[in-house]
């Protein structure tokens, strides 16, 4: 089995906090890459946070085992029941994206008390606490 490959996309706010827009598994990473990102989550005390859908094609289960297996408590992943998926969708993603994959967009159901809306609320709090505690 080839090596993990993560790709991690970070720009940086206003405040100058990092703050992670994308990720990406790909194959063929060096261990000493892996390790040099893991060393700046350590270093930097960063945390990737990231969600899917259970049944979700494009990013399965086992990119998910792959962030915590080369990021380890640094990454949190949560995954929501495709029934949490909003089915009423715009028509490029009626036909183009069949499972339920964008979590806090397309597939969001925007009412109090469903598990988007939650995901939604954890992520804003997360980038809320993380600006704040650059700005000490």
């Amino acid at each position: 089995m080839p090596p993990i490959r993560l790709l991690i996309l970070n720009t940086r706010d206003l405040c100058g906090a990092d703050v992670s827009v994308h990720l990406m598994l790909m194959a063929n990473f060096a261990p000493d890459e892996v390790k040099a990102v893991r060393e700046r989550l350590e270093r930097d005390d960063l945390t990737v946070m990231a969600y899917r859908f259970e049944g979700d094609k494009f990013c399965m289960a086992q990119r998910f085992a792959a962030y915590t297996e080369a990021l380890g408590d640094r990454f949190i992943g949560r995954v929501l029941p495709d029934s949490a998926a909003n089915n009423d969708l715009a028509p490029f993603f009626e036909r183009h994206v069949t499972t339920p994959h964008s979590v806090v967009t397309a597939h969001l159901i925007d009412e109090a008390g469903q598990p988007t809306i939650a995901a939604r609320d954890e992520i804003l709090a997360f980038f809320k606490q993380r600006l704040a505690s650059e700005r000490l």
